[in-house]
């Protein structure tokens, strides 16, 4: 069974202060329904010039320690098996020198123009959209 919602997967490669800077900037807020404008859900939304994206099709995951190994850090995601090996060929220059301790993953182009985004207390890099399949098992870890 092909899932077209899954084809393909964004990634982003993130640094973070701390665990909750993170979740304070994945945090999803809804309007009030009786408000005129809408708002976006999350400041990673409003960063995307998005004011919604289905958090059914996001998975991230903050790394206290960093990643010191992004193969294994990408083994626990969904379908990880069938992008594995060009995220981390596509991210190898990014996560010199210092490592990241955010993965964000976005399926199904959620995130219509999906950019890196840098302010002087996080980054988050845009790695590319990569090929899923949504029939393949997690990825081995090495």
């Amino acid at each position: 069974m092909v899932v077209v919602e899954y084809e393909v997967v964004d990634v982003w490669l993130g640094r973070f202060a701390d665990k909750a800077a993170a979740d304070t900037y994945f945090e999803e807020t809804y309007d009030d329904p009786a408000d005129d404008e809408e708002q976006p859900i999350s400041p990673f939304a409003a960063d995307m010039a998005e004011t919604f994206y289905d958090h059914d099709f996001m998975e991230w995951q903050f790394h206290p320690h960093g990643v010191s190994d992004l193969r294994t850090a990408l083994a626990d995601h969904s379908f990880s098996s069938s992008y594995v090996s060009s995220v981390v060929s596509a991210a190898a220059p990014l996560t010199e020198p210092d490592p990241v301790n955010v993965v964000l993953l976005v399926w199904g182009r959620e995130i219509e123009t999906p950019i890196s985004v840098r302010t002087p207390a996080m980054s988050l890099v845009y790695v590319g959209r990569f090929a899923c399949d949504p029939n393949a098992p997690e990825a081995a870890r090495p």
